[in-house]
């Protein structure tokens, strides 16, 4: 898991800059002002593996 920091780094990343800019399209709706509201916070918490096998 180790070797993988990198990658959960940037995969957290992208996704609190989507989370970001749904609520900024939320909030322009509104009249609401521009504030960023989503830090991912590094490194992830690990909750699960899968491993998917073929029957």
């Amino acid at each position: 898991m180790e070797a993988l920091q990198v990658e959960f780094a940037t995969v957290a990343e992208q996704q609190s800059k989507k989370l970001v800019a749904a609520h900024e399209r939320f909030s322009a709706l509104l009249d609401a002002q521009h504030f960023q509201v989503v830090y991912p916070v590094l490194p992830m918490d690990l909750l699960g593996v899968y491993i998917l096998l073929p029957e």
